[in-house]
């Protein structure tokens, strides 16, 4: 299968870099693999290429940090400003690596990087992995907008996942019974897929980094799912609607983790193929986020106004 193969039709990647060296080995790395790569030398020709009408949206953005003029950093601030453009995820290529610079890129906006000069692998993993990340989280939000909305009085209530279908599917139910579903279902996906992934079927954050590298993640999702050591596992998850907040307590059966290390974004993973979704959610998606015990319990918060 191609790494391209996450949307339904070719991937469409917006390469931006005043080196046309640079631009030509993206686009030589990725066609063969099915993308369609956009190239553009400049953030001025980049914004009118994403703001151009009628055309495709593009799934993920390459982003050179230094060029003249508007440098990468103000242009990926440009982009995140822009409400039609937010969700686009943005890959920022460096040959800057010091945690301030990453950090830097993390608070506006950037999940991902590319160090250069990078091999074809390299390139087509952290792209790929951008894309299907930019559509899960376009399929949570169409999926919220087709739900009916939740019962105001629901005051408890338990749930139980084991799949991945199941996880998006119950994301956006459970998320119609916040304030704003919309800033937390992405985060709610996110825990519900650790639980599963990580928890009950004791992924390791090295075994999904080598696997998503080969692209073989999902089926490998699959095959542990049919095992007979893992084929009756569930997370479970407690809903509590209450006068002040929302809390969601998700169990998996797995376990634990060190999740102390996955709280805050840590730029020494930030070149890494995933590893920020804990981190992303618990900054932009709840109020707060308490793990418990050895790391198979956590309880996420939404305070209401």
């Amino acid at each position: 299968m191609s790494l391209s193969a996450t949307t339904a039709g070719p991937a469409r990647v917006l390469a931006v870099d005043d080196e046309a060296f640079y631009l030509k080995l993206i686009d030589k790395y990725l066609a063969p693999e099915g993308f369609e790569v956009v190239v553009a030398e400049s953030s001025d020709r980049a914004w009118e290429l994403l703001k151009q009408p009628l055309q495709p949206a593009f799934d993920a953005v390459l982003l050179d940090r230094n060029m003249p003029g508007e440098d990468g950093m103000q242009f990926l601030g440009r982009i995140k400003s822009d409400p039609s453009l937010r969700d686009v995820p943005v890959i920022i290529q460096t040959g800057l690596a010091e945690p301030r610079q990453v950090a830097e890129g993390i608070a506006k906006g950037a999940y991902y990087y590319l160090a250069k000069p990078f091999n074809s692998d390299v390139l087509r993993a952290i792209v790929a992995a951008a894309v299907s990340d930019g559509k899960n989280h376009r399929d949570l939000q169409a999926r919220l907008n087709r739900q009916a909305h939740g019962n105001a009085m629901l005051h408890l209530a338990e749930f139980r996942c084991r799949t991945l279908e199941e996880v998006s599917t119950l994301a956006a139910h459970l998320a119609l019974f916040f304030p704003d579903p919309q800033r937390v279902v992405t985060g709610v996906s996110e825990f519900l897929l650790n639980a599963v992934e990580h928890g009950n079927l004791e992924l390791t954050y090295e075994d999904k980094s080598a696997l998503l590298r080969d692209g073989a993640w999902q089926a490998e999702i699959e095959r542990r799912l049919s095992l007979p050591r893992f084929a009756r596992r569930q997370a479970r998850i407690i809903l509590e609607n209450l006068a002040d907040r929302v809390t969601l307590t998700i169990f998996d059966e797995g376990a634990g983790f060190d999740w102390q290390a996955y709280l805050d974004f840590n730029p020494a993973r930030a070149f890494d193929l995933h590893g920020r979704g804990i981190a992303m959610s618990r900054l932009m998606c709840f109020d707060d986020v308490e793990y418990r015990g050895r790391g198979n319990e956590v309880l996420l918060t939404v305070m209401r106004q």
